[in-house]
């Protein structure tokens, strides 16, 4: 327990998300694991934006060959961990070797799983899912020695000290708001240019649009086609080519995600 409660000390003592993380890694490797990375997925109001993309945050020594190819080929579109956090399924702890023997896995989510178990020897990897939060759920992938033949065995029975550590580290960074910059705004905000982040944020103050269009020296219409490419840029499109999210939608999204002063 001594572990954990250096690990807790850390953690309460961090002061930026990259503090946490580094923390949060430090602890995984004390634990027997040689590498961490963490994805956290947002909630949003709009669940079927296809542009939306997960975004990472990995250990210096993380895999770097299949990071290259994850992203070359695009391995988000069907990776199962990916597709386990958008279901829902909580608190689950998904060992990659005993998963790839999994009938039920489409043949794209193996072969996500045969190119870190066999491209890049990443066959001693598991991940575990958060529990859902308020503003969204995350998960880690945990990668250890490919040379141990008992890494398995090892991880179910230390799993609960695991996902302790897990839970730790996700509730820490929702409390202290951190996803917010590390996370949603790269993820969803990232295409607002400067003009539309500062009408989002006069938005956020409660200003009405004849207010903002006074602030910002600019015309009622002209503010009007702002808000609607900011709607269109953050929540996509109707099959009807309108904002699929409207403005009081967009608001209160930002307002519980706690964007103002990360844009």
């Amino acid at each position: 327990m001594s572990k954990y409660k250096n690990f807790s000390q850390s953690l309460m003592r961090s002061n930026s998300y990259e503090d946490s993380f580094n923390a949060f890694d430090t602890h995984i490797q004390a634990l027997g694991c040689q590498s961490s990375a963490y994805i956290f997925v947002p909630k949003t109001p709009f669940d079927d934006h296809k542009k939306y993309v997960p975004t990472f945050s990995f250990s210096d020594h993380f895999n770097q060959p299949f990071l290259e190819e994850y992203k070359e080929r695009n391995f988000q579109d069907s990776d199962y961990i990916f597709d386990a956090i958008k279901k829902g399924k909580e608190n689950r702890l998904y060992l990659w070797g005993k998963d790839l023997k999994n009938r039920t896995l489409k043949q794209s989510q193996r072969r996500v799983i045969e190119a870190a178990t066999y491209d890049h020897e990443m066959g001693n990897s598991f991940s575990i899912l958060t529990r859902k939060g308020r503003n969204g759920i995350g998960a880690v992938t945990l990668v250890g020695d490919s040379s141990d033949r008992f890494f398995s065995h090892y991880i179910k029975e230390h799993a609960e000290d695991f996902r302790m550590a897990t839970e730790a580290f996700h509730n820490h960074i929702i409390t202290r708001s951190y996803e917010a910059n590390a996370f949603i705004i790269p993820s969803l905000f990232a295409d607002l240019n400067t003009t539309e982040r500062q009408v989002l944020k006069c938005l956020l103050e409660g200003l009405a649009v004849p207010m903002i269009a006074k602030k910002v020296y600019k015309s009622k219409k002209y503010l009007e086609r702002v808000i609607s490419n900011i709607r269109t840029k953050v929540g996509g499109t109707l099959p009807n080519g309108k904002p699929r999210i409207s403005k009081d939608a967009l608001i209160c999204f930002c307002s519980e995600m706690q964007i103002y002063n990360a844009l």
